[in-house]
C-alpha cells in the first residue's frame, strides 16, 4: 500500500481545510490523492456517495478504547483490514490517520497522530467495503 502525505494542511483562519482524509482515502483506494475530492474543502462533496460512484460502501464505527487497543484489537481480529481512523490531533482539530495492522500512518506532515477521541469520547472507524 502506498502511503500518502497529505498535501494541504489545515489553516481556517486562511481559507484552508487540511486534506487528509483525501490522503488517506488515495492510500486506501491506491489512487493518487488529486484523483480524490478534497471532500470538505468549499463544496463539500458526501463521500459516501463519491465511493458508491467507484464501487465502495463506507462503513463507520465508534470505538470508546485507546487506539493501541483499537490496533491490537484489529491485528488480532480483522488482520489486513486497512481503516481509517478520526479524532482529534494535538493541533486540536478533527483528522484522519490510516490504520493498517501494526502501522499507524499519520498523513499530516509532523506524524503526531491522534491526540483523543472526539467529544462524545469515541473515535470513527471508516471501512471501504467492495459494492456486490
Amino acid at each position: 500500500m502506498r502511503l500518502f502525505t497529505q498535501e494541504i494542511l489545515h489553516d481556517p483562519a486562511n481559507g484552508k481545510h487540511g486534506d487528509c482524509y483525501r490522503a488517506c482515502m488515495a492510500s486506501l483506494l491506491g489512487v493518487e490523492p488529486r484523483d480524490i475530492p478534497h471532500f470538505y474543502d468549499g463544496v463539500v462533496v458526501d463521500p459516501v456517495e463519491w465511493l458508491q460512484g467507484v464501487g465502495y460502501h463506507l462503513l463507520r464505527m465508534g470505538w470508546a478504547g485507546s487506539v493501541d487497543e483499537l490496533r491490537d484489537y484489529m491485528v488480532a481480529q480483522n488482520p489486513g483490514i486497512p481503516f481509517i481512523l478520526s479524532g482529534i490531533s494535538s493541533r486540536g482539530n478533527s483528522h484522519a490517520i490510516l490504520v493498517n495492522g501494526n502501522t499507524l500512518w499519520d498523513p499530516h506532515p509532523s506524524r503526531d497522530g491522534l491526540e483523543k477521541p472526539y467529544s462524545n469520547g469515541l473515535y470513527e472507524m471508516e471501512f471501504l467495503v467492495a459494492m456486490l
